[in-house]
């Protein structure tokens, strides 16, 4: 079901390149880079631990005068760390949280200088993640996500500012999980994420 999603919406946009390159208004290119990942949880004895990871797939843009939209789709890591210590004494216990994603944003971005060789932009939008791939060693505590079944689309609210220089593109973007991933009534978790990336265009 994803390998078909994947390879319909490459070539849709694949198709939409052809027909509005001519028109000097689509650009289409590959992206790539570095990703900070956090779990949040609404628990305040249990400290949150940093993840890196790495994102890498393609983005379409959609150009106005002063505004554009930006759908994407790429692969990425996420998850984080949670360190609890139950007894107080300083004996912790350490779960890590790792999902594997497909991820599907919609950025709506205004330009705030657009020149031919030279733009900066501002953009925001939501995103929709399948998840592929789970790995995880969770304590006591976080098992019941073992049990979660990720069957549905994790919704999220992305923001975050970029630059593109003749055909490179770099950008800085925040991610914030909309989708509790928790099965457990007392607490809440929270996916968070920082994405840096680099991108060319090659169409």
């Amino acid at each position: 079901m994803v390998k078909k999603a994947v390879i319909a919406i490459s070539v849709f946009m694949i198709f939409c390149a052809q027909a509005l390159f001519s028109q000097g208004v689509f650009d289409f290119g590959m992206k790539g880079g570095y990703t900070s990942n956090r779990i949040t949880v609404s628990v305040d004895n249990i400290e949150e631990g940093l993840a890196e990871s790495f994102h890498a797939g393609v983005f379409a843009r959609l150009n106005g005068t002063r505004i554009f939209l930006q759908p994407e789709a790429y692969f990425i890591n996420k998850g984080g760390i949670l360190i609890e210590d139950p007894e107080g004494n300083g004996n912790t216990i350490q779960s890590d949280f790792e999902f594997e994603t497909l991820d599907f944003p919609l950025l709506f971005g205004v330009y705030i200088i657009n020149k031919e060789k030279i733009n900066l932009r501002i953009m925001a939008g939501p995103a929709a993640s399948l998840v592929l791939n789970t790995d995880m060693s969770l304590s006591e505590t976080f098992q019941s996500l073992s049990l979660q079944s990720f069957d549905n689309a994790l919704w999220s609210v992305q923001a975050g500012v970029g630059i593109d220089i003749f055909n490179f593109t770099l950008d800085l973007r925040t991610e914030a999980g909309l989708s509790d991933l928790s099965m457990n009534n007392s607490y809440d978790l929270y996916h968070r994420t920082i994405n840096i990336s680099l991108g060319i265009k090659i169409l």
